[in-house]
């Protein structure tokens, strides 16, 4: 970013805190794992902060840093051999921690829905659901054409309202 450099781990910081959570809850969903969640964060605040000077533009901070963390848990995704289910490792989890999730049938059935579809699909429902991105923004993420991203979310509400049916 232009500016003073001194500056730059300050203004860093500061729109660092006003994501973390969300980057979270997202690496969070897409990974399953709390650990691997964990990792993922570590790696997009390490890369980001290191890139940081390149931004161009601080109110292009948060689809930048979603960028970046999208393309960390892909990268994680990929090495990954073995997957549990979510509604498993957030049980473990709060046996671990102590912690409880509260889920109701229908909201874990819908994690598990969502975690089922295939990766490109997962992206763009992430991003826009979870996150509240709009369909422009999801495309500069993820590098891809608007209609690429509108395709992918039909598709992906179509495959989870039948995954959804009955439940």
């Amino acid at each position: 970013m232009n500016g003073d450099k001194r500056q730059e781990p300050l203004l860093f910081a500061q729109q660092w805190d006003q994501v973390k959570n969300k980057l979270f809850a997202m690496a969070l969903v897409y990974l399953k794992q709390y650990e691997d969640a964990e990792d993922v964060i570590q790696e997009t605040a390490y890369a980001a902060y290191r890139n940081y000077g390149k931004l161009k533009s601080a109110d292009h901070f948060d689809a930048w840093i979603t960028s970046i963390l999208m393309n960390q848990c892909h990268k994680l995704y990929r090495r990954k051999a073995k997957h549990t289910r979510l509604t498993e490792r957030l049980l473990q989890e709060s046996e671990e921690t102590g912690i409880s999730p509260v889920y109701s049938g229908e909201e874990q059935a819908l994690m598990e829905a969502v975690h089922d579809l295939p990766e490109k699909l997962r992206q763009v429902v992430l991003l826009k659901y979870f996150s509240g991105y709009k369909i422009s923004d999801i495309a500069g993420i993820l590098k891809i054409p608007e209609g690429t991203v509108k395709s992918r979310l039909h598709n992906a509400v179509r495959l989870l309202k039948e995954r959804m049916e009955g439940v």
